[in-house]
């Protein structure tokens, strides 16, 4: 909750000094991205300590996720029910 209360300041503080609109925003998505990405390295980093075989980094796991991401999309059917 303090965390919460701390970034929600800055951002009120990055506002009041003139940053607003897609400005602010990519400010603050980029903010919370940063955050999540150290907070899920650090998990990452405990799993490797514990497994006998190599795991990967998040950048990573990051590229194969997007990579199935855009795989599956690319090869879905897309075909609506009852359209054939």
């Amino acid at each position: 909750m303090e965390k919460t209360s701390s970034f929600l300041c800055a951002i009120r503080t990055t506002r009041a000094h003139g940053l607003d609109g897609n400005a602010l925003w990519d400010v603050t998505r980029a903010t919370v991205v940063a955050d999540e990405r150290r907070r899920l390295q650090s998990v990452v980093k405990k799993v490797q300590r514990c497994l006998p075989i190599p795991f990967k980094t998040v950048d990573e796991l990051r590229q194969e996720w997007d990579e199935n991401l855009f795989r599956s999309s690319r090869y879905a059917d897309m075909t609506l029910p009852g359209s054939v």
